[in-house]
């Protein structure tokens, strides 16, 4: 098994890692032997034994942290190929957690899953769009829905090759008493607790968190907003020095300046990483949790893992957020609607409103942990090595008869027709007068009689990725 991000013994770095821990248990308690190979980091040098069969070596010599793991050294990368090979000759299955590696040769000999946690960063989607064969893995409807699309261009997957196993959630994410989270948090007793419990990327919507707490002052009772604090876990890579320039870090600093701009820095909370067995306890704490940011989520693990702790939470319209939890069950807002997130937050903090016991039934029907454990199972377990997949064919010419449709990674939303990777477009008046007929499927030709549409405006659509065709067609000459 590898993985580029590090594997601690007592956290979890993330998402990813936190569904890698479930899945190393689970094989344990079936007396399955695993060896996981991650990335050497100072602070977590040595080989251990996570669970019983489960050995963790941290030997791989990638960049210690995240962004470019592969800014490293030729021998290192060398040495990662060779003690991967030599690895791979010694288990029964080769198997890659987030899609991370760029040498999938080094287990040829032996079925290969690779498992995509993300469409984001450079090395995980190429790491994804390399796969020849045996299994792919998605996290959930959505990313299964774009990985389809995506291989649809040159190299379609069956529904043996390409499976979807719904990230899922122990029982401990379960409402519990948040008293003693409250004092280690240091926090008061009285405190209105906002969380924002996300590694520090931009995207993942601090700054919007921010305004929209400063939005709430005007829509709460001064006593009550004068409790407000906006809590913000401060990112376990944080100490380590050759990182100390990059975003991972400084955005903590930033996020001061821009608390303190707005008027809000008495309510901002940093405090130290918790780890996920905690989380629950966590949870709890908060009166809501914020997912508004414009990350496009393969999955989105927060939003379902407070609500099924019993906290409320709010959520943009973004990638896998559109779908994994219907809309009239959560509250949903637009991507940068932050005066939309503060009406959420002031109903939900005068109402004291938690999240039901219907709801977190039906979110543990849906994303329950047995339910994931038994897909990693059948995926890992049950694959047998084959040919690699053949390439399709290369796509034609657009003709009046191409059919035209919204991909998996946009949609048409009140605010705009919103696209995952770039955001909204709304300067474009041709193409919005059309939204209304590509959502319900149309032709080019359709679309050219009704609205003057040319086939030029279909390819620079076709390229920008706004929509996609069937048959496949090239949007370049």
């Amino acid at each position: 098994m590898f993985q580029v991000a590090p594997l601690f013994a007592g956290s979890a770095h993330g998402g990813a890692q936190a569904i890698l821990t479930e899945m190393l248990r689970h094989f344990s308690s079936l007396g399955v032997q695993v060896t996981v190979h991650c990335t050497w980091r100072r602070d977590n040098p040595d080989e251990f034994e996570l669970f019983p069969g489960v050995r963790v070596r941290p030997v791989l010599r990638f960049k210690e942290t995240y962004p470019e793991p592969y800014w490293t050294s030729p021998y290192h990368l060398a040495d990662i190929i060779d003690t991967l090979r030599r690895a791979a000759e010694d288990h029964d299955v080769f198997y890659v957690h987030d899609s991370q590696l760029h040498f999938k040769f080094a287990g040829a000999q032996r079925p290969t899953v690779a498992a995509v946690h993300d469409l984001v960063y450079g090395d995980s989607m190429s790491g994804a769009l390399e796969f020849t064969r045996d299994r792919l893995i998605a996290v959930s409807d959505y990313l299964g829905a774009c990985l389809h699309e995506l291989f649809r261009r040159f190299r379609p997957l069956d529904d043996d090759s390409l499976f979807v196993v719904n990230n899922g959630f122990a029982e401990r994410f379960a409402p519990t008493d948040p008293a003693g989270m409250r004092a280690r948090l240091g926090l008061p007793e009285d405190a209105v607790a906002i969380l924002y419990p996300h590694r520090p990327d931009p995207d993942k919507g601090l700054y919007d968190a921010l305004l929209a707490v400063q939005q709430l002052k005007s829509r709460l009772p001064a006593d009550t907003y004068a409790r407000v604090r906006l809590l913000v876990p401060i990112w376990q890579d944080t100490h380590l020095v050759e990182n100390s320039t990059q975003i991972q870090q400084t955005l903590y600093p930033e996020a001061q300046q821009y608390a303190d701009g707005l008027g809000v820095a008495d309510k901002l909370h940093l405090h130290p990483w918790v780890p996920m067995a905690d989380m629950a306890a966590y949870y709890a704490v908060g009166a809501a949790t914020l997912c508004v940011g414009t990350f496009p989520e393969a999955f989105g693990n927060v939003h379902v893992e407070s609500m099924l702790s019993g906290t409320p939470a709010v959520l943009a319209r973004v990638a896998a957020q559109r779908t994994t939890v219907p809309e009239e069950l959560t509250r949903k807002v637009d991507p940068k609607d932050t005066e939309a997130v503060a009406d959420h937050l002031a109903e939900i903090i005068g109402k004291g409103e938690r999240t039901g016991p219907e709801l977190r039934a039906l979110l543990r029907d849906r994303f329950g942990l047995a339910q994931m454990l038994r897909g990693y199972e059948r995926a890992l377990l049950e694959c047998e090595r084959g040919p690699e997949r053949p390439l399709g064919p290369l796509a034609g010419p657009i003709t009046d008869e191409t059919r035209l449709a919204v991909p998996p990674w946009a949609a048409p939303l009140r605010a705009g027709y919103y696209h995952d990777y770039t955001g909204y477009h709304r300067d474009d008046e041709g193409f919005v007068r059309c939204v209304p007929e590509l959502s319900a499927g149309t032709t080019v030709g359709e679309l050219g009689r009704r609205s003057g549409v040319g086939h030029a405006d279909v390819a620079r659509w076709l390229r920008d990725g706004l929509v996609v065709s069937d048959p496949l067609v090239a949007a370049h000459r």
